[in-house]
């Protein structure tokens, strides 16, 4: 399930344990989405939303500029 991990720490999940292991892949799309969610919300970032943002690129989770 896509949404799993996700759902998993916004709520809890009797069917799920309560430890997980959390891959950085995993672990960087959700930050990706929270961030996007947030600039798409409030119109603005910060300084370290934009470091992850090169941090990504340089690790090719996003496309390049």
């Amino acid at each position: 399930m896509f949404n799993e991990t996700r759902n998993w720490l916004k709520h809890p999940t009797e069917d799920l344990s309560d430890e997980r292991q959390i891959d950085e892949f995993e672990t960087v799309i959700m930050l990706i989405r929270a961030t996007s969610k947030f600039i798409g919300k409030y119109r603005k970032g910060s300084s370290e939303m934009e470091a992850f943002i090169e941090w990504c690129r340089a690790h090719n989770y996003l496309a390049p500029k």
